[in-house]
């Protein structure tokens, strides 16, 4: 901090030269002397001594001690592509990997956002238990189809309508009347995105058939050919899904 002193004391009184790679980081050395050290503060002083003699800003230096500070990995590359000037300073000076996240940006905010989540998730010891879990945490479980889209590549325009998709029943034909429904997710998405076989809509039945067909199964056939005559529509729709000829 004196550099006219340092001159003089080296000149005139044989001091050494002080070999200080930054002022900034010497005097959080100094402070630290009087910090305990498992203390924040002198945890947060050390990372940015560590930044400052890589040649740090002080922004820089405090967003590395911000950066250290985070309790997960996923935390901390979603700090990086967040900040993008100080993420090309990690790379370049502190040796910081590339973030190469599936999924990219949005998935890593869900992963910080739903770390306690995920983590009583996975400890579940059973599928059952894993997916009472689900139904008693409704919006976690609609993060986690939406982390799974984004993860597959979906773009964001079409992810909520990914996670609508994947919520409708595997029983039945439900996805496969909301795809007939929604061409344009059918196309970019379910067909060009996640490269699903086509859907011959032809033989997706209406609701109203798939409910009551499931009735007239149970019928014998007496009372099914009596169904059939007295419903029209029924016996159209049936002959189109080509149930009966």
């Amino acid at each position: 901090e004196n550099p006219a002193l340092d001159k003089w004391g080296q000149n005139t009184q044989g001091w050494k030269p002080v070999n200080v790679k930054s002022i900034d980081a010497q005097k959080l050395r100094v402070a630290n002397q009087t910090l305990a050290q498992d203390s924040p503060e002198r945890k947060a002083n050390d990372s940015r001594i560590q930044a400052f003699d890589k040649g740090a800003t002080k922004e820089q230096a405090d967003q590395w001690a911000e950066y250290e500070a985070l309790p997960t990995s996923d935390a901390r590359k979603l700090f990086l592509v967040q900040n993008e000037k100080f993420y090309n300073f990690a790379k370049a000076k502190m040796g910081t990997a590339e973030v190469n996240e599936r999924g990219g940006i949005e998935a890593l905010k869900l992963q910080v956002k739903n770390k306690a989540f995920d983590d009583q998730y996975n400890a579940l010891p059973s599928a059952a238990m894993k997916q009472a879990y689900l139904k008693q945490k409704p919006q976690y479980a609609e993060d986690r189809l939406r982390l799974e889209g984004y993860r597959a590549g979906v773009d964001s325009r079409y992810v909520d309508d990914y996670v609508v998709y994947n919520s409708l029943p595997t029983e039945g034909n439900s996805r496969k009347r909301w795809l007939k429904e929604n061409s344009e997710y059918y196309q970019n998405v379910y067909l060009n995105t996640l490269g699903k076989d086509e859907v011959d809509f032809d033989k997706v039945p209406t609701l109203r058939f798939e409910q009551a067909y499931e009735q007239y199964k149970k019928m014998d056939s007496r009372q099914q050919n009596a169904y059939r005559y007295a419903n029209d529509w029924f016996q159209a729709e049936g002959m189109l899904l080509e149930k009966w000829k």
